[in-house]
């Protein structure tokens, strides 16, 4: 088809304009000279010649011509290289790689005529795709796929950048199907979308059967928490989950093995788990009293079973952190509101507070007085603390001593107790009829009550909102590294509190509100007792100030146990994970404080990283800070196995001392732990190029897939326009110019000749 078309380069009026001018000099003559007609035609030609070459340059003519022309199209083969392509194809069986690589070798012939209609285009992937060699029907594949994981998103993603300017006939996607990155930088959907904008179809080509298959059996050990922390001889609950494929009624036994310092094992618990669904999981549970501090290892193990094609994920590790000692506190609450909430999860922050939480309901007083002499009695609790909680719930009101009496005895002889505020507790709860009052820092007197459901008494409670400050220079009253008490003004004011109308002479008033009220009371009638009269410290929390909460409760608890005069500095490590695979960077938060609790921003540290074979590295650690993050790169953890990260302090020229932490780095065999091949997920991407003929093709149809390319290839030709204009390249310019000096040049010599010039 071809389209003409005209560009002036001057206005078409203009052009006429000149055009006609011209053409009227035409028949202009010489008068002093008789020119013979012929003659005079022969000079008009040339110039009216000239005239119209002069308008047709002017003019500018030119066209496109559209001509079709036959294109040469691309077949792309992709291949996963990684090691869950050595698993068996089918059980018992070959490898899924034997298998492609000797059904490429059979279809060879048919890859050769292919070659001749199309070019051959072959790539290899795991983490990325790369091209390799391809040449008379010859795949230059490994002997062995050695690939760490495989990420169909990058690859199909990048196939689609590498076949961008190619018309493509077909793509064959061959694998197992199973996506085994970690964290995949490109999303599914959008790989797929870039692949159908190809317009071509994408054949994939499954290996290996996926987990239904009768002949696919498997145990897997899951959802193990890395990492456990408790005291010593406190009972540890360790719970596992147990995949099971192929083993319905049948009973498995599975053991837990705490691994020494020294790299010991020893079993310490077995189970033995039937499933009763062909495909199940299975929850274990095991229970273990350590009995000595230190660092050690669990490993859940289930034993290896026959037809197990992998038996590598069989188990699963954890690492135990046994303190020694640490403090354990009873914690008695009667009402479950936002304070015992967030008052619970400060102590939590601290590994070595183990809280024991016992809620007893002021709604159902039908059971009261409950009898906790034994747990008051336990030598392991070293501090009690008493919430919102009436005396009646714990002593019959003007009768036997009861539960309180025990409590009253075991602080006198030494141990911690702490009194929250609450509607019912100190006087309004009636504890000044109760032994308990003797060891109270404050005085209560006989007409102080609130009964239940009634108004609350403002003789009794302070009903406003109330700013804390401290009266002097304590322990309880540090929320911050210095010695400073400025901290306290910037915390928001408690909702109010209980009115403690007089104080003992021998206790320490320590925080009073803006007015001088008492609000914090501090006495030692034996063991340490302290009264605090808020209930709803949990707005530092909720309003930014959770360290200033977590500081304070920490130091209520080490004070009334004793321990505020404690000197130790400690290192603190903190791992969020404990497990790694290869190639994934660790971290880890490395910092110094007192047992108190107060960071050391300045303190000097150094961290050595010691691998499994024995050498050492130095870590980098930011110089300060109270939490310094450092990062263990992935090349120095290329080596499988038990990691040791030590941390050394020192406080100015004092020595903190040092602490290691281990954690694991597995054989990034993700590929060989999964048995499965996942062909339905094969099936999605070629069901995304439907329309183009996009189609699952099982490896005994790969012939006949091929052949149908061979038997009728795509009709594929390219349309490519041909444009011409007057002027625009240097043979028609040096042509017009040619012309119009032959035409003018001729007409000249013409007029001399003949004597007119």
């Amino acid at each position: 088809m071809t389209q003409w078309s005209l560009s002036p380069v001057t206005s078409v009026v203009v052009i006429l304009g000149v055009c006609t001018v011209l053409a009227g000099l035409l028949v202009i003559t010489a008068r002093q000279h008789w020119i013979p007609t012929p003659r005079r035609r022969v000079l008009i030609a040339f110039r009216a010649m000239a005239v119209l070459l002069l308008a047709t340059m002017m003019l500018r003519p030119g066209c496109i011509q559209t001509v079709s022309q036959p294109q040469r199209a691309t077949i792309a083969v992709t291949v996963d290289v990684s090691r869950s392509m050595q698993l068996p194809h089918v059980a018992g069986g070959e490898s899924r790689w034997e298998r492609l690589r000797s059904l490429l070798k059979e279809t060879s012939p048919q890859w050769q005529e292919l070659e001749n209609k199309f070019d051959i285009k072959v790539f290899e992937f795991d983490r990325e795709l790369r091209p390799i060699e391809y040449d008379d029907g010859e795949f230059s594949l490994p002997d062995v796929p050695a690939g760490g994981q495989t990420d169909q998103g990058v690859a199909l993603d990048s196939l689609a950048q590498q076949l961008r300017g190619d018309r493509v006939a077909a793509i064959l996607f061959a694998g197992d199907g199973v996506q085994n990155v970690e964290f995949p930088p490109i999303e599914m959907p959008r790989a797929l979308r870039e692949i159908e904008q190809l317009q071509a179809p994408l054949l994939t080509l499954p290996f290996g059967r996926k987990g239904q298959d009768d002949a696919s059996v498997d145990i897997a050990v899951a959802n193990l928490p890395d990492q456990f922390a408790v005291f010593v001889k406190n009972e540890l609950l360790v719970r596992a989950m147990l995949r099971t494929r192929g083993f319905a009624n049948q009973a498995l036994p599975v053991e837990l093995v705490l691994v020494e310092p020294d790299g010991t094992e020893r079993v310490v618990g077995t189970q033995t788990v039937t499933p009763t669904q062909p495909v199940d999981e299975v929850q274990v549970d095991f229970r273990y009293s350590p009995q000595d501090p230190g660092e050690y290892r669990l490993i859940v193990r289930a034993e290896p079973q026959m037809r197990e094609v992998v038996d590598r994920n069989n188990e699963l590790t954890a690492f135990l952190t046994v303190h020694e000692g640490g403090l354990r506190v009873l914690y008695i609450e009667g009402r479950l509101d936002l304070e015992q909430r967030y008052l619970r999860r400060s102590l939590a922050l601290s590994q070595d507070l183990e809280v024991d939480f016992l809620w007893i309901d002021h709604r159902d007083r039908s059971r009261w007085p409950l009898n906790l002499t034994e747990q008051f009695r336990d030598p392991n609790y070293d501090v009690i603390i008493l919430g919102d909680l009436d005396s009646r719930s714990l002593q019959v009101s003007g009768g036997d001593t009861g539960s309180l009496g025990v409590l009253a005895d075991v602080v006198q002889q030494g141990r911690g107790l702490i009194l929250l505020g609450g509607r019912h507790s100190f006087g309004p709860g009636r504890y000044q009829t109760t032994p308990l009052a003797d060891v109270m820092p404050v005085v209560m007197h006989d007409y102080e009550a609130q009964d239940f459901d009634a108004p609350l008494n403002s003789a009794l409670h302070l009903e406003r909102e109330l700013s804390l400050q401290p009266t002097q220079e304590h322990f309880l009253t540090r929320l911050s590294g210095d010695e400073g008490t400025s901290q306290w003004s910037s915390l928001p004011p408690l909702l109010g509190a209980n009115r403690f109308s007089e104080v003992k002479r021998d206790a320490r008033v320590l925080l009073e509100t803006e007015r001088g009220e008492p609000m914090l009371v501090a006495g030692n009638p034996g063991g340490r007792v302290i009264a605090f009269a808020g209930d709803s410290t949990w707005r530092w929390w909720t309003m930014g100030h959770s360290e200033a909460h977590r500081r304070f409760w920490r130091q209520m608890v080490l004070w009334a146990a004793g321990l505020d005069s404690l000197g130790q500095d400690a290192i603190v490590i903190d791992m969020a994970r404990r497990r790694f695979n290869q190639g994934s960077p660790v971290e880890a938060a490395v910092g110094a404080r007192t047992a108190a609790g107060d960071p050391l921003d300045d303190a000097r540290i150094e961290a050595t990283l010691v691998g499994p074979d024995g050498s050492r590295s130095t870590v980098r650690v930011p110089s300060r800070g109270v939490s310094r993050m450092l990062e263990i790169e992935a090349d120095a953890l290329v080596r499988p196995g038990l990691y040791r990260l030590e941390v050394e302090a020192w406080n100015g020229d004092s020595s903190i001392g040092r602490r290691g932490v281990e954690f694991v780095v597995f054989d990034d065999d993700r590929e060989k732990a999964i048995a499965d091949a996942d062909p339905d997920q094969l099936a999605r991407f070629s069901a995304s190029t439907k329309e183009f003929g996009g189609e699952l093709v099982v490896p005994e149809q790969l012939s006949e897939a091929l052949q149908r390319l061979i038997d009728a290839p795509p009709e594929l030709e390219t349309f490519v326009p041909r444009r011409w204009r007057l002027g625009d390249s240097f043979p028609d310019a040096a042509l017009l110019l040619l012309g119009m000096t032959v035409l003018l040049g001729a007409e000249w010599w013409l007029r001399r000749r003949w004597g007119l010039a």
